[in-house]
């Protein structure tokens, strides 16, 4: 028996024919409350100031090596490198308080982290101060990532029924990006000088925008701590489907993180995820940078990435949306994905590489392209992981994924430390074009099975489901 046959393993003999015993139990009452919606908005509220939070320094680096001399590129790389280190660090731990825990524990430190970190920076705008603060609130703000990124589909796995649960995964991955892209905008209009004047002519003038960029900060993150405060809780009273009403399965976090690990699909959905994921994270992260070669300013930078981000944003919720209503299509839907970002990925590449006449509105285009196809396919990613690896809980496979897209995040962005790649960023448009055919090659050998799905029809025909069958074989 391969390995695929042994995970998908059929039925226990003699299952069959106990079915009718199993569909006489009692069904576990299913209902949804109205108050998952602000459940979700919060979350994604704290994601949006998480990312953005992240994103502080690059929408802004010229203003930030003006006002303090002794950053150069390699300071703002780390500075968002160092949150996605301290995420891997955290993030075992983190998941288990999680799983062990629920929602309310995990988002309350998460929360916390954010303030406490965004207080730090608004302490002392003295260089050598301000500098240890801004790496410390990237160590905090990347222990309160973990929950950005590893929580949404645990959350719309609890809160939200199966037709609602792709849009729910959607919400706080577009939210996320959504502060990416507002940081693109609101820290350029803080951080500038009367008349548009260049940063180097004032540098205390424009520290003194830095820091009201950072008390600004600092205020998102203290209302958000303070809300989760007030009421998050962790479960709604019942569940909203049968496979959130499902006990987990036997054993500690880390024994189901051993079973996951066993999935003969998880290599490939890891490769299809992290690859064109993490190479586009760390690309946008630095876009001021990668695009100064063309003549690019950093206000125009800050809008291209804005308008990027919400592209991005519009076409995961529409794409969300549509895999909610038309189930079954979550692989082919990634595929075309996929492609249609290669195409965008190599039109900035002819551009940026010199092949191709530059111009902004050709730059817009592509870059519109590319990022608003390859980012609609990361929360399908999630709920596709989590169809294939049913019965694995949704906190191990938010771990699993997210740990995997920061490896490749932290791994792109180490290697700015090295100055000729600091230097001529063009390999990362390569690299782009190179990674979203991997992933798609890594897709196809994914078997498309929907086992929560099963699960949860199971339940609302009346019928046994493949657990309930194998229980009764028991």
């Amino acid at each position: 028996m391969t390995d695929i046959e042994s995970f998908y393993e059929p039925l226990p003999s003699g299952a069959e024919g106990r079915q009718s015993a199993v569909s006489d139990q009692v069904k576990p009452a299913a209902r949804t409350y109205r108050r998952r919606w602000y459940i979700l908005l919060l979350f994604s509220a704290i994601g949006f100031v998480q990312c953005a939070v992240w994103n502080t320094f690059g929408p802004i680096t010229v203003a930030a090596q003006a006002a303090f001399p002794s950053w150069d590129n390699a300071t703002i790389s780390m500075l968002s490198n160092a949150s996605n280190i301290t995420y891997l660090v955290v993030v075992a731990p983190y998941c288990w308080l999680l799983s062990r825990y629920g929602l309310r524990p995990a988002v309350l430190l998460m929360t916390l982290c954010m303030a406490v970190g965004t207080a730090l920076r608004s302490i002392s705008s003295e260089e050598t101060a301000f500098t240890v603060a801004a790496f410390a609130c990237s160590v905090l703000n990347g222990i309160g990532g973990v929950m950005a990124m590893a929580a949404p589909v645990y959350l719309s796995s609890v809160w939200f029924p199966p037709g609602e649960r792709t849009t729910a995964t959607c919400v706080p991955a577009v939210s996320q990006e959504l502060g990416i892209a507002l940081s693109f905008v609101i820290g350029p209009l803080i951080v500038q000088l009367p008349g548009g004047a260049d940063p180097h002519s004032d540098p205390d003038a424009t520290r003194y925008y830095i820091m009201l960029l950072m008390d600004v900060e600092t205020g998102a993150a203290a209302v958000l701590f303070l809300a989760v405060l007030l009421y998050f809780p962790s479960r709604p009273p019942l569940p909203p489907s049968a496979s959130a009403a499902a006990a987990p399965p036997a054993g500690s976090f880390w024994r189901r993180l051993r079973q996951a690990a066993r999935a003969p699909d998880l290599p490939w959905l890891l490769l299809a995820y992290v690859v064109p994921g993490g190479m586009q994270v760390a690309y946008f992260a630095l876009l001021e940078i990668s695009l100064a070669p063309l003549g690019v300013t950093q206000e125009q930078a800050g809008w291209l990435g804005f308008w990027a981000s919400v592209a991005s944003c519009v076409s995961a919720l529409l794409v969300a949306r549509l895999t909610d209503l038309f189930q079954g299509h979550v692989r082919a839907t990634l595929l075309a994905l996929l492609l249609a970002g290669t195409g965008g990925y190599g039109w900035l590449l002819a551009q940026v590489a010199g092949w191709q006449a530059f111009s902004l509105p050709s730059l817009y285009g592509a870059t519109l392209l590319a990022l608003a196809f390859t980012y609609a396919t990361a929360p399908l990613v999630y709920e596709y992981a989590a169809e294939l690896l049913y019965p694995v809980t949704a906190d191990v496979i938010g771990a699993v994924l997210s740990v995997g897209l920061n490896v490749t995040v932290s791994a792109s962005l180490l290697l700015l430390l090295a100055e000729p790649l600091a230097e001529n960023t063009l390999w990362m448009n390569v690299a782009l074009v190179c990674a979203l055919p991997l992933g798609m090659a890594a897709l196809s050998r994914t078997r498309e099975v929907y086992r929560r799905t099963e699960q949860d029809r199971g339940r609302q025909d009346g019928g046994p489901t493949p657990a309930d069958a194998a229980s009764a074989a028991d």
